[in-house]
């Protein structure tokens, strides 16, 4: 919209300040609504106020011109879609790529924990006991059920020896057979 030199403007708006020019030189001036704007307010100044509905030709509507028409806010929507796209886009491999990292690092923890924990020492075997009652081959024992031990099945038994090196002897029940054939042991050596 610009000025057409054959009509006359009026302020439309509830006040305005127009530059024009006074007896004491170039100056901005105050108009309320109704009043009639000056023929010499500047082209730049007067297009502003004339697309703003802040004036209009004396008599008519004031007209808004201001602003974008539904095709470029189209063209804006459609360029802020793409560019949150992007941004989006961006994110997201952002984000997968701290999953990894995180994920990585939960392992390399893991492991570390793993190895700081103490490992528990595996057992050693131990034999079946034999729960049969009487050694195989054997004639029933002193006590009655087979066992030659008195009583210990499944133990091994020794033969009274003191260099028996079983670590069990005949009366291995009082432990006196081991005491005594440590110290025959002495004495043998002694002598």
């Amino acid at each position: 919209m610009s000025r057409d030199p054959n009509k006359r403007y009026v302020v439309t708006a509830p006040y305005v300040t127009l530059r024009t020019m006074t007896v004491e030189g170039n100056r901005m001036l105050g108009f309320q609504a109704g009043a009639t704007v000056p023929d010499d307010v500047p082209e730049d100044s007067f297009d502003h106020h004339l697309s703003h509905g802040l004036i209009a030709p004396a008599g008519e509507e004031a007209q808004v011109t201001v602003g974008q028409s539904a095709e470029a806010r189209a063209r804006q929507a459609r360029n802020d879609v793409a560019s949150a796209r992007r941004d989006l886009a961006g994110a997201q491999a952002r984000y997968d790529d701290a999953l990894a990292i995180k994920a990585d690092a939960d392992a390399e923890l893991a492991a570390e924990r793993a190895a700081r924990q103490p490992q528990p020492e595996p057992e050693t075997p131990q034999p079946p006991a034999d729960n049969t009652g009487a050694g195989a081959g054997s004639e029933p024992g002193p006590d009655g059920n087979g066992s030659a031990d008195g009583g210990n099945t499944g133990a091994p038994v020794g033969n009274g020896d003191p260099g028996d090196d079983n670590g069990t002897k005949a009366d291995d029940k009082t432990g006196s057979a081991a005491k005594t054939g440590t110290a025959s042991r002495s004495r043998a050596k002694a002598q």
